[in-house]
């Protein structure tokens, strides 16, 4: 049994942690509620860290009722209702990144927390990405004009290999973070990771711990930045070499399990 009950900020993903649209787990499950419910009473404040933008998040996730954000991989985040930290995309990163789509002929995601522009809706990528990923959402027309509001990008590819070019080109400028099927990618700021604005809410709150819980590449800095972290039963097995704990898979109440056998409730 773990005992980590003085824990105050608990950083928890999405995708793979509470939720799993690849087996039709699409929606918080009950248990899931109940744990936020039951964290919030103890006095704890949980954060929702996802590389999702706002606008993909859907609403039963923020019907859990999150002390604050965390999205687009750390590019933003809010708490009690306030931005606490943003950056975004330079107008020359998003020159290259136009200039690799045309390259590999790819699809090209450019995400602000409002707003998703797609390179070409019409494209069977962008059709095969809303199937795979189950968004509910609505795809704007892509503008090649640069914009000062884009947090991060995604790219998605005909074949692996183009999409291992297109990383060799873009690693110079960005942290690209894969994602399982190894036809698509998030490209992040550079430097830019869920742990970034976690160390300036450590710097606001040093006397309090920190908790994170996660299962993909991109949760690592999140996990090396806690004081205490938990590994998804169905995480990489990078993230679980990090863990100080691994628990169920998301399948399992792998969350709510995580939650009790750490002492939080």
């Amino acid at each position: 049994m773990y005992n980590v009950i003085c824990m105050s900020m608990i950083f928890v993903d999405i995708d793979g942690t509470l939720i799993d649209t690849v087996h039709n787990l699409l929606r918080p499950s009950e248990k899931t509620k109940m744990a936020f419910e039951k964290l919030r009473l103890n006095g704890h404040r949980v954060f929702i860290a996802s590389g999702r933008a706002l606008v993909l998040i859907d609403h039963t996730i923020l019907e859990l009722k999150p002390s604050g954000l965390i999205t687009c991989n750390g590019a933003k985040a809010y708490y009690d209702d306030k931005t606490i930290s943003e950056v975004s995309f330079s107008f020359e990163e998003l020159a290259i990144l136009n200039q690799v789509k045309k390259e590999t002929n790819s699809v090209l995601y450019l995400e602000s927390d409002e707003k998703i522009y797609c390179s070409d809706l019409n494209d069977p990528l962008h059709q095969t990405f809303v199937e795979y990923w189950r968004l509910n959402c609505s795809y704007l027309p892509f503008e090649d004009q640069p914009r000062s509001d884009i947090h991060i990008a995604m790219m998605f590819f005909t074949s692996k290999d183009l999409a291992q070019k297109a990383k060799q080109v873009l690693e110079a400028n960005f942290d690209i973070r894969f994602h399982a099927s190894g036809l698509s990618f998030d490209v992040n700021i550079k430097g830019v990771s869920k742990a970034s604005p976690i160390q300036k809410l450590q710097e606001l709150y040093p006397n309090e711990q920190t908790l994170a819980i996660g299962d993909g590449e991109n949760d690592l800095e999140m996990l090396e930045a806690t004081d205490f972290a938990i590994a998804m039963g169905n995480a990489c097995e990078s993230l679980k070499a990090r863990a100080d704990f691994i628990t169920s898979a998301v399948l399992d109440e792998g969350f709510y399990e995580a939650m009790v056998k750490v002492g939080l409730f």
